[in-house]
């Protein structure tokens, strides 16, 4: 039995042809599923972070908005509010702020508003400067 050279290159190049066009695509589909699993993750985390910042900011000027009309106006239906944002911030500043934000809500409640309107001034160039170190991270990453 004699094979034909010629014939059998054919046959294989055929056969090669259909392998490669079921391959190639699935190999295709495989490199591009792994990298919109990627970005996913990566879109994810971006958001994740963005949204952190979102509260940590809103925590911030919550703070200023109710802890600033508390003292200025120095009513009582203030003060719970007040109180609701100095404890929102103890999430978002660093644990050396903490002593500074319970001296703070205590001379709001005992009603010493020159004292906590120091430390209130205190603690809003405090947040300002935090604020500016962070902002410019956010620009980057958009």
């Amino acid at each position: 039995m004699n094979i034909d050279i010629n014939a059998l290159a054919s046959w294989v190049a055929i056969a090669l042809t259909l392998i490669l066009s079921i391959l190639v695509p699935v190999f295709n589909q495989i490199a591009n599923n792994r990298f919109q699993l990627k970005k996913a993750k990566q879109d994810r985390k971006l958001n994740e972070e963005s949204e952190k910042l979102s509260k940590k900011f809103a925590a911030y000027e919550g703070f200023l908005m109710d802890v600033g009309a508390a003292i200025e106006y120095q009513r009582n239906e203030n003060m719970a509010t007040a109180g609701a944002s100095i404890g929102r911030l103890y999430l978002y500043v660093p644990n050396e702020w903490h002593k500074q934000l319970d001296e703070l809500y205590h001379s709001i409640r005992k009603y010493e508003w020159g004292k906590a309107e120091e430390q209130y001034i205190a603690l809003s160039k405090l947040l300002a400067e935090e604020y500016r170190e962070t902002e410019p991270e956010t620009k980057k990453k958009k």
